[in-house]
């Protein structure tokens, strides 16, 4: 979830999105309190396992030491990857300041991952790569250690499953800043071949370099070639996304089937996203308790209870459910609450981001930088954390029918083929009429 405007307003209850405001401060002074309070009011330091001191002993003398606008810049951007969360983000009032020089500039290659633990060249751009070479090395380091050693900190949303970090690693490993130089070894069938790259100015905005942009559309739907009914629901950010939602279902009522495509969803109201998860029920059902920081306790206080209910328009034949790990915050829960129906498969290459805590709360630092965090929590009917991910990096929604990362899926999907909408078809084809 994202939204609690409504929930908080009414609520009567001390329990606003708090703004700590630090930006006038030294930042040997408005690390250390912004650090303390995260430790406050951070929703999951708990369920993550997080140790403020481990962090204040590796970042503090980074604070102290920074004698420049960049090395100070740097220190604030290392506060994201020790907060495992996708709903913690990091933003400058200059977007051109967003990336950091270490990621400024990119190598003209899209590096992906496969299920036997190789990476290939997805996308060679204009280098001397061909699509599906094996990385071998890069600078000189194994592939597998290169990639730990990526500048994490560059990324400015916080990662919260080892898929997505995963992700983060090779999508900063193929950035680099102006001018920087690697030669990468590749095995190309059984030769092993040496490619120089140089990295070249990117003028992308942040989101684009990093391939992390936000949904442009809040729902569209058609008809497939199949026969199949489609609906692409980009965010519920308000109640028109329930609206059209149903709209869009009542068209399609004579399919088959119906595909509904939750990839790229940034998330939004918890409320619209129940409302739509009733249009495939017919029995009223739980689905979560919310809580909010208490700002004059800093104790959790429950501000509201979420049911999912029947709606006037229903849908009960068969559903594939699309998902990706930048299906974030209440598009997880529609994600989560759809697969709870009969005859709902959900299908993707990944698990979605395990983030779905309700956010607002934010730190202003020095030099424009604004810190923004979650510092709510959706519980289950035990009263448990649900879809953020643990100390371990699991959690969120998984894929009941997983596409494998093979190499020949990946070229395809990086050759804009839609792999994950071609598997869903096929079960849908499979199971009806």
């Amino acid at each position: 979830m994202r939204a609690l405007g409504l929930w908080i307003a009414t609520s009567g209850c001390a329990v606003v999105p708090s703004t700590l405001d630090l930006e006038d401060a030294p930042i040997d002074e408005a690390v250390p309190q912004a650090l303390d309070h995260l430790q406050r009011s951070y929703a999951f330091t708990e369920h993550k396992q997080l140790d403020w001191e481990v962090v204040r002993s590796e970042l503090l003398p980074l604070t102290q030491a920074a004698q420049s606008t960049e090395e100070e810049d740097q220190v604030i951007r290392r506060l994201v990857p020790y907060l495992p969360d996708a709903h913690v983000q990091l933003f400058h009032d200059d977007p051109s300041r967003d990336l950091c020089p270490e990621a400024r500039h990119h190598f003209d290659v899209v590096l992906a991952d496969l299920d036997d633990g190789r990476v290939i060249v997805a996308d060679p751009g204009s280098t001397e790569f061909v699509a599906g070479d094996e990385v071998a090395t890069w600078g000189g380091t194994p592939i597998a250690e290169a990639r730990l050693a990526t500048a994490s900190w560059c990324f400015p949303l916080g990662a919260a499953t080892q898929e997505r970090i995963r992700q983060v690693q090779l999508r900063l490993l193929a950035r680099g800043s102006v001018d920087e130089r690697v030669t990468v070894q590749i095995w190309r069938g059984s030769d092993l071949e040496t490619v120089d790259l140089v990295a070249r100015p990117d003028t992308e905005d942040i989101r684009v370099a990093l391939d992390i942009e936000l949904p442009e559309r809040l729902l569209t739907h058609r008809r497939l070639p199949s026969g199949m009914a489609y609906i692409a629901l980009g965010w519920e950010e308000t109640y028109l996304a329930e609206t059209r939602f149903q709209r869009a279902l009542a068209v399609h009522q004579d399919a088959p089937g119906l595909v509904v495509d939750l990839r790229d969803n940034d998330g939004g109201m918890d409320m619209p996203a129940a409302n739509i998860a009733g249009m495939f029920s017919t029995e009223r059902f739980f689905y979560e308790t919310i809580t909010f920081l208490n700002n004059r306790t800093l104790e959790q206080e429950v501000i509201a209870e979420l049911w999912v209910e029947p709606q006037e328009v229903y849908w009960g034949r068969p559903t594939a459910v699309l998902i990706d790990s930048d299906t974030v915050s209440s598009g997880e829960g529609l994600a989560f609450l759809l697969a709870k129906m009969p005859r709902v498969e959900v299908f993707g290459f990944e698990g979605t981001a395990a983030s779905f805590g309700s956010t607002g709360s934010r730190i202003r630092l020095p030099g424009g930088w604004t810190l923004t965090f979650p510092a709510g929590r959706s519980l289950d009917a035990a009263d448990r954390i649900q879809l953020d991910s643990d100390h371990t990096l699991q959690g969120g929604v998984r894929p009941t029918r997983r596409i494998p990362w093979t190499a020949d899926d990946v070229l395809r999907h990086h050759a804009d083929e839609d792999v994950v909408l071609q598997a869903a078809v096929a079960w849908l084809q499979a199971v009806t009429p």
